[in-house]
């Protein structure tokens, strides 16, 4: 059995480098106008495809200025189909604004599937293979001692099949709340071993973290290679840990000069109630 650390879900670096700054700051009461550049609005495409019926959606939306709010701002109007390998194509309907679904449409593992997308005179593609899924053997809860406090969180054991690579993301829901963390496992020094990981995070409040009563609901997918690449160099531009000394676009599967991914998946979901 092999105990696996996950890669890149920690924000150690952030919290050292706040730490650093509140230091400063406590010394220096001088305020410092930052001028920030304002660079051209890019299309962010969140578009994913899964084994299971009701799976397929494609989120399509804008950058926003850096003194935006968060939340998300839909782009509207789009065309936006899904090809399988014999050609055949499906439209998505949008089903708000930006929001584009299919009620029934799902993929095959080992296929690939092209997306296009058409919006405002800018036609936008990308594929993805789905791999043949893997089977999550069990999820459980387990406290430990993480910075010298007892905190709980949620582990997920299965196995990795031998001689095939293999690529994962694991998503936390806490009482049906999305954990914003990435948490990505490959098999570059696990193939064909079982897996037994904890999936370590550090939330920016205590409301995020596991507590007992609390129900946990463990989201493993299947990703291929490219997908893989995008969330890793996401991870890597949002925690400063990449060999650049200026932040990048994470490396995406799409054309156009896009943002974004198009991702087909295995998915698979086990809950447990944290004791």
């Amino acid at each position: 059995m092999l105990s696996c650390k996950i890669k890149h879900i920690n924000r150690l670096g952030i919290v050292a480098a706040g730490l650093l700054l509140l230091t400063g700051l406590s010394s220096c009461e001088k305020v410092i106008d930052v001028k920030l550049n304002e660079a051209d609005k890019k299309i962010v495409v969140d578009a994913v495809l899964t084994d299971q019926e009701g799976g397929c959606m494609v989120k399509l939306s804008k950058t926003k200025k850096f003194e935006e709010d968060n939340s998300f701002n839909g782009l509207a109007g789009a065309a936006v189909s899904i090809r399988d390998e014999n050609g055949a194509v499906t439209q998505l309907t949008e089903s708000q604004a930006g929001v584009y679904k299919h009620a029934t449409l799902k993929g095959m593992p080992g296929k690939t599937y092209e997306l296009t997308i058409s919006v405002e005179g800018q036609t936008i593609k990308g594929s993805s293979t789905m791999p043949e899924p893997v089977h999550l053997d069990s999820v459980y809860i387990k406290k430990q001692k993480f910075f010298d406090e007892d905190e709980i969180f949620a582990n997920v054991m299965f196995v990795d099949p031998g001689g095939i690579k293999n690529y994962y993301r694991v998503v936390q829901f806490i009482n049906g709340v999305k954990s914003n963390v990435n948490f990505l496992l490959d098999d570059d020094l696990s193939d064909g071993k079982q897996f037994n990981s904890t999936l370590y995070f550090l939330p920016d409040d205590d409301k995020k973290k596991i507590k007992p009563g609390d129900v946990v609901t463990i989201e493993m997918q299947g990703i291929d290679a490219a997908v893989y690449k995008y969330w890793f160099s996401l991870d890597q531009s949002a925690s400063g840990s990449s060999s650049s000394a200026a932040p990048s676009n994470p490396v995406s599967n799409l054309s156009g000069g896009v943002l974004g991914y198009f991702s087909a998946q295995v998915v698979q979901r086990q809950t447990v109630t944290a004791p």
